[in-house]
């Protein structure tokens, strides 16, 4: 949000600091806007691994039936999230 002074200079010093450039909003909402579906399924094939995936439930949940098969059929890979 760059609704004030203090968020503006907020903004600018972090990228400063953290790229060493200065990027106006506008640059950094149309470099976002430029990121195509190939570059997303790039980033995925490289970073998300099946031999890596770890999985966290947390419950309880009402249907434990219902769950359990919709979780079998998630690990065998016939459902995506």
């Amino acid at each position: 949000q760059l609704e004030d002074s203090e968020h503006v200079a907020h903004w600018l010093g972090k990228q400063q600091l953290l790229t060493g450039r200065i990027e106006t909003p506008d640059q950094r909402l149309a470099r976002i806007e430029r990121v195509t579906r190939a570059d997303l399924q790039r980033l995925a094939r490289t970073f998300l691994k099946p031999n890596r995936a770890a999985l966290a439930l947390i419950g309880p949940h009402r249907d434990s039936v219902k769950f359990r098969k919709r979780l079998q059929l998630l690990l065998a890979g016939t459902v995506q999230v």
